[in-house]
């Protein structure tokens, strides 16, 4: 357990740091701070509750209709050391490595190589780190932490626009005609003013909203770990460590969507009060004891909700249609975590899950659950993944597709 908090510890940490920096060369944002244009609407009246909870645990392959298996060509070119995050867009399945490789690779859905975006470097259009990678149906956008820039690539690489970011957002999403919505995560008066910033199609910035203050007007370091677009065209976001999704709305409107049920409904005003005196280590240490979300997916016709009570972690697929719910096991306590969905979700399409098996599974997963995952897949399936023992072969990805109701 330590591990999981000492990463999350870890990452929240150096995106303090990515924005306690400042930089005065270039063509770069600038701010001014003022009072913030957009407050969160409080009306709850709208909010959709769920009880996750008190759902009954099922078998989690109920819920699927089918998996698909999508053994991954290794060439010399397309070498994936980690990945990062996946998305399937016009039948082109896309592989981000932002660790090992730097590179963003694009795989046919039979899993053969077709290319890969790798513009390491320092000059126009180049980046020196991968942070965030947001891909939709006609662009490419980064992150570079290191550079402070955000730049746009067409689906072949190419350049379409770049600018550099003072201060240098946490996470970003494209809104509308390059658009962006900014997020910060160390939002203080002095070095970083805000938390949410709606910038031009320029990257200037327009509008700014401060959705989570303490009582002494200063934002805590709480971050908001998913940016999504939903598919009415809103943005939905979750907080780090709750279970309360909002929404941006087209009108750029903040408030509270669902609410997923692990804590009381006033969890916001709670969580403000007791970390006025904040004291990060300690508090993830005491968080971490208590159901959090770990990602919030929309999918086609229903939500995929992933989240953690102490050592054991749990997948829930809402319906949108009658909100009916269903509640799995997905893994507990270290060599056990793979034992009900054996691998790792890293992006999501329509109504299915995406995740991955890598060469560095088999030190995580025991013989029986090992035994356990051979019998859920068929035996092409099963015969890939043990291919991956012990090599240097690109992972093998899994589309699980779910039921719809």
């Amino acid at each position: 357990m330590k591990i999981n908090i000492y990463f999350l510890f870890g990452v929240i940490v150096l995106t303090i740091i990515s924005g306690c920096f400042r930089q005065n060369n270039g063509d770069q944002m600038k701010y001014v701070y003022s009072k913030p244009s957009i407050e969160v609407d409080d009306d709850a009246s709208t909010l959709v509750r769920f009880d996750i909870l008190d759902a009954p645990l099922t078998d989690f392959y109920d819920h699927v209709d089918s998996i698909r298996i999508i053994p991954i060509e290794t060439t010399n070119e397309a070498l994936i050391g980690q990945i990062s995050k996946l998305c399937i867009v016009n039948d082109t399945l896309f592989i981000s490595d932002y660790a090992k490789a730097k590179s963003i690779f694009a795989f046919d859905m039979q899993g053969r190589f077709l290319y890969k975006i790798n513009k390491s470097g320092q000059g126009p259009g180049e980046y020196r780190r991968l942070n965030m990678v947001h891909i939709n149906d006609s662009t490419i956008t980064i992150n570079d932490w290191l550079s402070w820039k955000i730049i746009q690539y067409d689906l072949r690489g190419n350049l379409l626009f770049e600018t550099r970011a003072n201060p240098v957002p946490s996470d970003f999403i494209e809104m509308n005609n390059r658009e962006m919505l900014f997020y910060y995560a160390s939002y203080r008066k002095k070095n970083t003013p805000y938390q949410l910033v709606f910038t031009d199609s320029a990257l200037q910035w327009k509008e700014t909203a401060m959705p989570h203050l303490n009582d002494r007007d200063k934002g805590v370091v709480y971050g908001i770990s998913l940016f999504q677009k939903s598919r009415d065209g809103n943005i939905l976001f979750q907080k780090m460590l709750s279970d309360t999704i909002f929404q941006i709305g087209l009108d750029k409107r903040i408030k509270p969507k669902f609410h997923l049920g692990f804590h009381a409904p006033d969890e916001i005003s709670e969580f403000m009060e007791k970390t006025k005196d904040f004291e990060i280590k300690k508090y993830f240490e005491s968080e971490m004891k208590l159901t959090t979300t770990v990602a919030f997916f929309e999918l086609d016709d229903m939500y995929s909700v992933h989240y953690r009570n102490v050592d054991k972690m749990f997948i829930s697929i809402i319906q949108k249609d009658g909100y009916k719910i269903a509640r799995s096991l997905a893994g507990e306590n270290g060599k056990e975590m793979f034992a009900q969905v054996p691998f790792q979700i890293a992006g999501h399409h329509q109504n299915s899950l995406l995740g991955y098996f890598d060469a560095g599974f088999f030190n995580y997963i025991s013989k029986k659950n090992l035994e356990y995952m051979y019998s859920i897949l068929d035996e092409k399936g099963g015969n890939e993944i043990k291919a991956l023992k012990n090599t240097d072969k690109n992972p093998v990805v899994v589309i699980l597709y779910l039921k719809k109701s």
